[in-house]
This record gives structure tokens, C-alpha cells and sequence, in this order.
């Protein structure tokens, strides 16, 4: 849940920052007081130029320099993730994750257990007993971080398993794929594979060969039978490469002289790849529909985004495109976009309260009189519909098939996590500027962008059926809000960054949003209710849990919130010397305690649960269980990892 919180909140505020903070920084401003307010404008306007000229590969050529990630830095990477406008031009940041996780859904079936012992690989797919899948799951590569590990993939419906061995200190590896409910040995994929990705039903993969970054990785296909070659020198990143759910194309990024050009290739035996796109700045796989989005030059200085359907051509979606991501939903898109040729009219950003006065007026020299020229040239600016160039976005949802705006003043913008599309973004207030107070269309260009850099900005929240709430309190933490199942109900916290002072509130969209407590670190509503589930006061690994009407819980450790059922499960009465614990589930108000020396837990969906017992911490080694929802099992002892 953290690393949600995190990648939500830096895409918001890295997005705003880029859009506004990059043309009047602290250190411009000192400079500026000293310079005229025409000089000061030019700086902006020469400095929006250069952005503008950038181009979009050179974040991508860093990237594709560096090596694959170890386990340390993947943390880092995914809080990191984003996509980021510069300037006028979206950038791609292509996050070098290469370590797979479990396929999730709130409502798939139970996906079996993978785990590590004495350096060999274990399946369990929860009907069968465990068995041995592979032997030498590292050859002096390291694959455990803390009591998880990384490495494997289940397919969506959980019957087929990718998964790795022969890890070596270069994080090269050797890929397998077997059927999760046949013991019999595992095939063979390929060796010294660097990263993968698989289709939805497991059927398919494509993956990566990287000898030297710096000329770039080996893209390959299996197609169920055998590797085949697909293209050369293409980026060396987890991110730069995709297969489509369904398995029937491949799409990757290849650096080439010109730029960084998008290409496409079939599955079947007689595809070849063709070129989609010249010098694109990032594409996205939408994963519940299978269409490709990317964003890629119109003309000079305009980018569009488009989308495209697999044996189809592409299709524009939006110009003057700043900013995109599929939502978190896998199907809907977010887009922001600038049109470079139209104007905001001085009339919307200036209130003339001198029209009066300066029509009462009747000196015709001194400094009284030199001011009403003054603002009678704005005036005749304002009334021949003159205006500057906007800095504030339009922001639009596709969703079925259509473009809908859903604001026309948004700083930055990024999608909430839920099934259907909603947005989360920045607007400033529409105060606007008293002509009393301004001398010359240079300072009122001046108070426009500082305005924007330092002013009120309001965090919204919109939809797509067109309704916008403004969420009224200040400093609120955008990475804490959450919304209920029924889209209807909002939690978000307020104040400092650390758990201390931190409020959390809660309410009816539209309504007034209540206080629930102080403290706060975690919260989460719980499955299709409007139940509120928090943990408060954590200090020293422990915390207070609580749900929305019901009793806090004290000294409570591992907690973990069910977003596909009203239930929260927890660790207390821990012993300080081993760190096991009482395992209990709070289930709709109803406690009930499922084990004891419990050390950690992982949610498996459904209400089942994967667990160490009897960890001990020094050796690294426990006894694993699992819950399935009625009763603890162990499923092995003298385990080292679960893979994750």
C-alpha cells in the first residue's frame, strides 16, 4: 500500500512541479525583484523555449546505460514511478523493475504459493501437497529480501507459473514455466534471461537478453514451444518492452539514431516487426482491453497521443498532449493537453475596480492621471480580446470509446485506484487580479505565473460522468485518499508527512468530511463497504487498529486491510525477543484469533492467507501456513522465502 501512496503522490506534485515551479524557482525570484517586469517576462518566455526544444530520448539513453536493478533499489524505483511532463514535452521515466509479483485481482481465484528452502524452489497450489519445482534457485545471485522474494509469475487464473533458477551475481537467470498442478519437471524457456514479461493465461512470454547495456538488450518471444528472435539493441528495461494480455502481439521501444521509434510484432510464427512510431515519448498497455497508447510528434514542438488496436492502424486521441497514463482501473485513459495557440483573455483574469473612478476623473496630468493611462491600455487590451499563454491544462478521460473533459484549469492530474475512472487534480483559485494593483500587461502576466507557482491550489476529484468535488481542507497528503467501493465516500489524511499529526478524515463526497482520529499512518476501506479500517499511534513497529464504529485495538503489528472483503488481519501480543505474535482477523466487527508465534503475513485474496510461523529472525528461517479462510495448514518447515 505504501508504494500506491507514494508513486500517486510524487506523480501529482513532480507533474505540477515541471508544469510551473522549472519557470519561477526561489532563486529566479530574488533576481527578478531586481529586473523589469519586461526582461523577467522574456527570461520565462526563452526559458519555456528551450524546454520545448528538448527531446524526449535523453531520459531514456540514461536509462538504457544503467544495469538491472537488485532488490534494494527496486523499493526505491517502484515509490519513484511516474510519468512526468518537461516543459511542454512528456518525458517517460521507464522504471527498470524486473522483479515479478503474483498476478492480483479483487476477484480471482486463489493463486498458489512459491517458496524458497535450503536454496531449492517449492510449489503448493493449494490442493496438492508441496513439491520440489526446481533445485539451485541461485548460483551466487541474490534472491532474498527480508522474509520475501522476488522472481516468479503466476498466470492470471493461477495454472501456469514462470519462474526462475541458476540466479547468478549479475542477476542473469535461467526462466522455467511448468503447470502449477503437475509435479512432473518444469521446461525449459530460456537461459541467461535478464527480465520477462507473460501473457494473461501464461501461454506466451516475451523476454530479454542484455551482454552489455550499452548496446542495448535481445528482445525474444516464446511462444509456448521455443524462444524466438523478435529485434536487437532495444532498451534494456522492464518498462520498455510489453506482450499484450492476450498474447497476440509484442510492442517495444528501440534507440535508434533519430530517436527512440516504437515498434510492433505479432506472435504468430510468420510475424515480423514493423514499425508503429517515430521518436515516441512513452507508451502504455491497457491491460484489460489490450490496446496500446503512446504519444509521438505531430509536428514540431506538438505531441498527440494515440491508440491503437492490434491489425488495425492508429488512431489520434488528443493533440497538444502533456501528459497521459492509463488508470488504475486497465482500461480507461488520463490525459492532460495545451493548445500552444490559444490564449486566456485578459478579461478572465483581470477585474477592473478602477472603471468608476478613473471615469470620474477629471486631471489630465499628474501621477493619478499617468495610472488611469496606464490601465487604459490594459483596458484596451482586455476589450480587443488579448490574452497570454495559459500555463493551466486541459484534462480529459477516455473511457468506452470517449473524450471527456473533465476541467479545462488543472495543474497536475494523476488517476485514483479504483474500478471506475476517477481523477485527482490540482486547480488554483480563480481569484482574479485587481487592475488597482497592476501598472503594465507585463505585471499582470508576472501575477498570473506567480500566482500559479505560489498561490491556493485546491486538490478535485472528477469522474468521468462529469461531477467534480472540491476537497475543501488544507495541506491534505494526495497519496492517502481513498475511495470507497461505491465511489461515494472519501479518506484522506491532513498535516505532516510523519504519522505524528497526521489527521485522517472521512466523509460523503459533497458533504461535510469528518474528523475519525490523530496519528494516523495507514487506512483503507475495507471490501464494497464504507467502512474505514486505520491504524494510528505507530511508533517502535506496533500501532492502534481501528475501524469506522467499532473498538480500537491496542498493540497491534503486521496489519494488513482486505480490499476485496470487510476484514482486517493483524499480529499482537508480540514477543519482543522472537517478533512472533498472536494472529487474529477482525471480520466485520467479529475477532477471531487464528494462530500464535506468528511472525508476518501475506494476503492471498478471498480471505486466505500465507504466514511464517516460529520465524526466527537471526537464521532466517520458519515454518510456513496457510489459511484458508476456515483453517490453518502447514504447508512446510525450515523455510527461508516466500516469493511474493
Amino acid at each position: 500500500m505504501m508504494k500506491e501512496e507514494n508513486r500517486q503522490k510524487e506523480r501529482l506534485e513532480q507533474n505540477e512541479q515541471i508544469s510551473v515551479e522549472e519557470r519561477l524557482d526561489e532563486e529566479q525570484e530574488e533576481e527578478q525583484i531586481e529586473e523589469s517586469a519586461e526582461e523577467q517576462i522574456e527570461e520565462m518566455e526563452e526559458e519555456i523555449q528551450e524546454e520545448t526544444q528538448e527531446e524526449p530520448k535523453a531520459q531514456a539513453k540514461e536509462e538504457s546505460e544503467g544495469t538491472q536493478l537488485t532488490p534494494e533499489e527496486i523499493t526505491k524505483k517502484k515509490n519513484a514511478a511516474g510519468i512526468m511532463v518537461t516543459g511542454l514535452l512528456i518525458v517517460a521515466i521507464i522504471i527498470g523493475v524486473c522483479w515479478k509479483a503474483i498476478y492480483f485481482r479483487t476477484d480471482s481465484p486463489d493463486l498458489g504459493v512459491t517458496y524458497a528452502k535450503e536454496n531449492n524452489l517449492y510449489v503448493y497450489d493449494l490442493q496438492q501437497e508441496p513439491y520440489l519445482a526446481q533445485e539451485g534457485i541461485s548460483n551466487g545471485g541474490q534472491y532474498n529480501f527480508f522474509y520475501t522474494a522476488w522472481g516468479n509469475t503466476f498466470s492470471k487464473e493461477g495454472d501456469t507459473l514462470y519462474y526462475i533458477a541458476n540466479l547468478k551475481e549479475n542477476n542473469r537467470y535461467d526462466l522455467y514455466t511448468r503447470k502449477t498442478a503437475d509435479s512432473k519437471e518444469g521446461k525449459l524457456v530460456a537461459k541467461n534471461v535478464s527480465d520477462y514479461h507473460i501473457s494473461a493465461d501464461g501461454q506466451k512470454a516475451a523476454f530479454l537478453r542484455v551482454e552489455n547495456p550499452e548496446d542495448g538488450a535481445e528482445l525474444y518471444l516464446y511462444d509456448g514451444a521455443k524462444e524466438v528472435a523478435v529485434d536487437k539493441h532495444i532498451l534494456p528495461q522492464t518498462e520498455a518492452y510489453e506482450i499484450s494480455a492476450d498474447g497476440s502481439y509484442i510492442t517495444y521501444i528501440k534507440e535508434e539514431k533519430t530517436g527512440n521509434h516504437l515498434y510492433i510484432c505479432g506472435t504468430q510464427e510468420k510475424d515480423k516487426p514493423s514499425l508503429l512510431a517515430e521518436n515516441v515519448s512513452l507508451f502504455m498497455m491497457a491491460k484489460e482491453s489490450n490496446v496500446l497508447y503512446y504519444v509521438a510528434p505531430k509536428k514540431e514542438g506538438i505531441y498527440a497521443a494515440y491508440s491503437y488496436t492490434y491489425g488495425n492502424s492508429p488512431t489520434e486521441i488528443l493533440s497538444g498532449v502533456t501528459y497521459m497514463e492509463v488508470m488504475e482501473n486497465g482500461k480507461d485513459v488520463l490525459l492532460m493537453a495545451k493548445n500552444e495557440e490559444e490564449k486566456i483573455p485578459y478579461t478572465q483574469i483581470i477585474e477592473d475596480d478602477m472603471a468608476k473612478k478613473d471615469a470620474e476623473l477629471k486631471e489630465t496630468k499628474g501621477k493619478a492621471y499617468e495610472a488611469k493611462q496606464a490601465r487604459d491600455k490594459i483596458r484596451e487590451a482586455m476589450n480587443q480580446g488579448e490574452g497570454i499563454i495559459p500555463l493551466l491544462q486541459e484534462c480529459y478521460i477516455l473511457t468506452k470509446g470517449d473524450l471527456l473533459q473533465i476541467t479545462d484549469s488543472a495543474l497536475s492530474a494523476v488517476s485514483l485506484s479504483h474500478k471506475h475512472p476517477y481523477a485527482l487534480y490540482y486547480g488554483v483559485s480563480d481569484e482574479k487580479i485587481k487592475i488597482s494593483e497592476i501598472s503594465s500587461l507585463e505585471e499582470v502576466e508576472m501575477a498570473y505565473y506567480m500566482a500559479l507557482a505560489s498561490g491556493d491550489k485546491y486538490l478535485h476529484i472528477a469522474n468521468a460522468g462529469g461531477k467534480d468535488w472540491t476537497l475543501e481542507d488544507e495541506n491534505i497528503d494526495p497519496s492517502t485518499i481513498r475511495l470507497s467501493a461505491d465511489g461515494m465516500h472519501i479518506a484522506y489524511m491532513v498535516g505532516n508527512e510523519e504519522p505524528q499529526g497526521r489527521v485522517l478524515k472521512m466523509g460523503r463526497l459533497g458533504n461535510a468530511i469528518e474528523k475519525i482520529t490523530d496519528n494516523a499512518s495507514q487506512a483503507e476501506f475495507l471490501g464494497h463497504s464504507n467502512k474505514l479500517a486505520y491504524l494510528k499511534d505507530f511508533a517502535e513497529g506496533e500501532g492502534t487498529l481501528g475501524v469506522t464504529g467499532q473498538e480500537e485495538i491496542k498493540n497491534t503489528s503486521g496489519v494488513y486491510f482486505a480490499k476485496d472483503r470487510e476484514s482486517v488481519y493483524y499480529i499482537t501480543d508480540i514477543n519482543p525477543k522472537t517478533g512472533n505474535g498472536t494472529l487474529y482477523v477482525n471480520e466485520k466487527g467479529q475477532q477471531k484469533k487464528l494462530d500464535e508465534n506468528v511472525f508476518s503475513i501475506q494476503y492471498k485474496n478471498n480471505g486466505h492467507l500465507i504466514y511464517f510461523k516460529n520465524y526466527d529472525y537471526e537464521t532466517g528461517v520458519g515454518d510456513l501456513y496457510y489459511y484458508d479462510g476456515k483453517e490453518p495448514k502447514e504447508i512446510d518447515s525450515g523455510v527461508t522465502s516466500v516469493f511474493m
